[in-house]
This record gives structure tokens, C-alpha cells and sequence, in this order.
């Protein structure tokens, strides 16, 4: 999608972030391109709905979108310039939609086998789905005699870079464990 996005709309490919995603697609759903975005009137930019409960643009947002499409240097225009934009994202939004699915599945399998939800989801922070995944990575707690064997198992734990007389670098998280975990967390 950023890709064909900076073909048709290279100013907005570089506002994207994952934050307003769903306004975006709701966006490129409806007008593709920078070109069609500024063809657009206000009021029509105001009828697209996003997310569950069918917000409305925001003001901000429309103003910010418009600017940006007004100043584009769009290389790739007219008729069917944009087919390619709302492909990918009418694939995006269901796979989001499938994703969420699976996770509401997840948890319904969870509490199917589980009476009770995880000791894990009293640490601030864990949700249950974190707490899950935690758990079918973790195993037997009992082959980790320590919590410090678990933070390094995940790749959590905090190490420092210095070699000989050089000057000591920031402290960073080691990065070996699961990246799925890592993810989560």
C-alpha cells in the first residue's frame, strides 16, 4: 500500500501511521488519490464513516488531507490511477477484521480449557491475550528457577554495550528471544 500510495498521494504515504489507519483507509476507500481528494468538497470528505461505530472524519483531519493532496507531486493520475489503492486496502480492512476474529477466538479457546483467567493479567499492563501468549511461549514455569531466566528467555532484559577504554553507549533491551513475545510485550 505505501508503494502505490506514493505513486498517487506521496505526502499522504508520509503522514501514514498506524494511529489514524483507519480513518486513512476509510479515506483512500472512497477517493484514492491525492487528485481525487482535492475534487472532493468538504462535505463529501465529512459523509465517509471509520471505525465500529461509524465515526465521521474529523475536521482536523479532512483540513490536514486536503492540504497535503493540494501540494502533491502525484506522478500517477487520472482514470484508474487509484484501483490499485482501494484493492489493497479493502484487503487490509478484512484482514484486520479477520485478525480480530481470530483474537476473540483465542480467547473464547483460553477459557474453554481455563476456568479461571491467567495469574499473568494481574501484572499492570498484560491483557488476557498478552497473558496467552505468554503462557503457550512459557510452558512449564517450572523449567525457569528464576524470574530473571524468563526476562532473559524473551530477550527482555536490559543489557550495556562497552568494550575496553571506549565510552559506555545507552543501555538497550538484548535482542534474542521470540519476536512474537517481544512484540506483545
Amino acid at each position: 500500500l505505501r508503494i502505490e500510495l506514493g505513486k498517487v498521494a506521496p505526502e499522504i504515504e508520509r503522514e501514514f501511521c498506524t494511529k489514524s489507519a483507519q480513518r486513512l483507509f476509510a479515506l483512500l476507500e472512497n477517493f484514492p488519490t491525492a487528485e481525487a481528494i482535492c475534487q472532493a468538497s468538504v462535505e463529501q470528505l465529512r459523509q465517509i464513516r471509520y471505525g465500529k461505530k461509524q465515526w465521521p472524519l474529523p475536521m482536523n483531519f479532512i483540513v490536514k488531507m486536503k492540504k497535503l493532496a493540494e501540494n502533491s507531486i502525484a506522478h500517477k493520475t487520472g482514470n484508474g490511477s487509484g484501483v490499485v489503492i482501494q484493492s489493497l486496502v479493502r484487503r487490509l480492512i478484512d484482514l484486520r477484521q479477520e485478525i480480530e476474529f481470530l483474537n476473540h477466538q483465542l480467547v473464547l479457546l483460553y477459557k474453554e480449557i481455563s476456568d479461571t483467567d491467567s495469574v499473568l493479567t494481574t501484572i499492570n499492563g498484560i491483557g488476557l491475550q498478552t497473558a496467552i501468549v505468554l503462557e503457550a511461549y512459557i510452558g512449564d514455569v517450572n523449567r525457569f528457577p528464576t524470574a530473571k531466566q524468563i526476562v532473559a528467555y524473551f530477550g527482555m532484559n536490559p543489557t550495556v554495550s562497552f568494550s575496553g577504554s571506549s565510552v559506555r553507549r545507552s543501555s538497550r533491551l538484548e535482542k534474542r528471544g521470540n519476536g512474537i513475545v517481544r512484540h506483545k510485550l
